[in-house]
């Protein structure tokens, strides 16, 4: 009977044993899996209700990117409230250039009722709202609509497919532009409407243009598919600016038949010490922006 009764201990006990494992096992799986690689920490931080992973990253004055990166989160819409968070100190999170490079490409085509977006070369792993220009005049901020968003993948390749709003729907050639979740950062193209479209640029292809600049004060502008016979402002300022009236512009240039141009124009003085520039072109009679950017050597 004694010997019974030890080899059900003995059994209850083995398997207290095992179920203890087993439980360290996955505990120590979920901690692997959570817990972020080489990143230090300056704080950590509580989600609460109403809280995005943007409100938390701009609270605290990192990139949403270092952010996520920081807490292996791969889908930057899904936290939850309780979550703790490491909120990583500057410079130690591993994370891409946050502006575009100097090949990056950004292209936009559009039906009547949908505008396809196509990018390469951008900043990877990163979210972009896309606003297109509904308005020409009036409130500067009803001009614009956000109309989804666009996201690359980790090599900095992105495409999407969105809806047009109504009162684009019979237009032929208007601005659309990117703005980084995480910095702000804003790039922009043009968008022509596509086969079947009396497009003004005479072709289906997206209208684009190169920047360079030579020992640091000759901007040459390369275009093609352009609006024909059209002209257009050229403007500069810092990328890193976001003051409106911090654009400086340095001359015009005309299209010809084929939509094609080649231009070079002097930089002032206070636009050459900046390392790196937004260049736009805007077509004078439809206030279409174009814009691109450009490594100026520094």
């Amino acid at each position: 009977m004694n010997h019974k009764l030890l080899s059900t201990s003995a059994s209850a006990t083995n398997k207290s044993l095992l179920l203890l494992v087993l439980v360290s096992a996955l505990a120590i799986s979920a901690f692997a899996t959570s817990a972020p690689a080489k990143v230090e920490c300056s704080s950590t931080y509580i989600v609460r209700s109403g809280d995005t992973l943007f409100k938390i990253a701009k609270a605290h004055k990192v990139t949403l990117t270092d952010l996520a990166k920081a807490n292996n989160i791969t889908n930057i819409n899904l936290i939850f409230a309780g979550q703790s968070l490491c909120i990583p100190k500057e410079g130690t999170s591993n994370t891409s250039s946050s502006q575009p490079n100097t090949s990056s490409n950004f292209s936009a085509t559009h039906t009547a009722n949908q505008l396809s977006l196509e990018v390469k070369n951008y900043p990877k792993n990163s979210v972009f709202f896309v606003r297109v220009r509904v308005r020409t005049t009036g409130d500067l901020s009803k001009q614009w609509e956000k109309i989804g968003v666009l996201q690359t993948d980790k090599n900095g390749v992105g495409n999407s497919k969105l809806t047009l709003p109504a009162s684009l729907k019979d237009t032929s050639i208007f601005s659309v532009c990117l703005k980084n979740i995480a910095n702000s950062n804003k790039t922009c193209t043009t968008s022509i409407k596509g086969s079947g479209s009396n497009s003004s640029s005479g072709n289906n292809s997206p209208a684009s243009f190169t920047a360079s600049v030579k020992r640091d004060s000759k901007l040459t502008i390369n275009s093609k598919n352009l609006p024909q016979n059209s002209s257009f402002f050229v403007k500069v300022r810092d990328v890193r600016s976001t003051n409106g009236n911090a654009w400086v512009r340095v001359g015009s240039l005309s299209t010809g038949n084929n939509g094609s141009v080649t231009a070079s124009f002097d930089l002032p003085n206070k636009v050459q010490k900046y390392a790196t520039l937004s260049v736009c072109l805007k077509n004078i009679a439809t206030d279409v922006v174009l814009c691109t950017t450009v490594n100026t050597n520094k």
